[in-house]
């Protein structure tokens, strides 16, 4: 029960691996941790769970138009609806880590961050992304109560951070 973090790519390929016991403490899974193991193909629903971690979405091309993450859910990991055709994600207030490239190639991102103003885009408690051009001399100021920092632009000159992030991801800054 020691184990809280399962790196990216960890098990993939391990085609014979079938049944896994997770650690009720677990609290990251990076992308592609399962890839092509047995245990990950036998999943025939539409969103994979590793206890409250929402680890991968299999819709891929039939989708359905509409999901909804179970409440409770703590972490979408990394790559989670990558090339998932989702139109429409609701996402509970539990979420407090959101994985890189969660949402690369999502139908729902797409759409949604076109939606969103210039400027910090958040996701619940998570500083996600950042929408625009980004101006000379920039600083940001983080949002009190936010849990987690996904990705930001390089140009930000300044950072403030609240005491309630707990995670900021290895892909953060982005040019």
């Amino acid at each position: 029960n020691s184990v809280t973090h399962i790196g990216r790519y960890a098990f993939k390929g391990c085609a014979s691996l079938s049944q896994i016991s997770f650690p009720e403490g677990l609290e990251y899974v990076g992308g592609g941790a399962f890839h092509n193991t047995a245990w990950y193909k036998s999943w025939g629903v539409e969103l994979v769970y590793i206890g409250n971690l929402l680890y991968k979405c299999k819709i891929g091309d039939n989708a359905s138009g509409f999901i909804e993450i179970r409440e409770g859910t703590t972490a979408i990991c990394e790559e989670a609806f990558v090339s998932c055709h989702v139109k429409n994600i609701k996402i509970p207030n539990s979420v407090e880590y959101i994985g890189a490239h969660a949402f690369d190639s999502s139908e729902w991102y797409g759409n949604w961050y076109g939606s969103q103003p210039d400027g910090p885009i958040y996701i619940g408690k998570v500083l996600f992304d950042y929408k625009g051009d980004v101006p000379d001399d920039f600083n940001l100021v983080v949002k009190d109560g936010t849990t987690g920092i996904t990705t930001l632009p390089y140009k930000i000159k300044n950072i403030t951070i609240p005491p309630s992030v707990k995670y900021i991801t290895s892909s953060m800054l982005y040019d």
